[in-house]
């Protein structure tokens, strides 16, 4: 078979949706459209339970030990903003250390200049050399 298409590694950005998925969300496209936050009608009531079904799984499949642990966002920078900025905020008393390597997603690196203006340590990790990952240097 020929690859039709150029290769793409994002593939958080252009994963198809798996076909079991996509039969389970059926319906909330078509029929159960509500907004889960909206609890003051039944199309908010009969979407949240969708919702609360999905983190149910989720949790149970990751093992969480409460299905309050999974937070669903709406994109991958919402996602970086949030577990970076709560994670900083929540060990700022342990250390004010962030590190990150060179080849991070524009959004974590927006994050990490964001903290550095409120008092974190930002540390990059940079190769030593061409091929030489084994050796890091560090700048600011």
């Amino acid at each position: 078979m020929a690859l039709k298409l150029p290769i793409f590694m994002d593939s958080q950005s252009t994963t198809p949706v798996d076909p079991r998925v996509l039969e389970e969300m059926i319906p909330y496209f078509t029929e159960k459209f509500g907004h889960p936050a909206s609890r003051n009608h039944p199309f908010g009531w009969e979407a949240e339970g969708g919702v609360d079904k999905a983190r149910e799984q989720i949790a149970k499949l990751i093992g969480a030990r409460d299905p309050k642990e999974v937070v669903f966002t709406s994109g991958g920078t919402e996602a970086i903003n949030l577990a970076l900025k709560g994670v900083a905020e929540m060990y700022r008393e342990k250390g004010n250390h962030i590190v990150t390597t060179t080849i991070e997603q524009r959004a974590t690196l927006d994050v990490c200049k964001r903290l550095e203006r409120q008092g974190f340590e930002w540390w990059t990790w940079r190769r030593s050399g061409p091929r030489s990952p084994t050796r890091p240097s560090w700048s600011r």
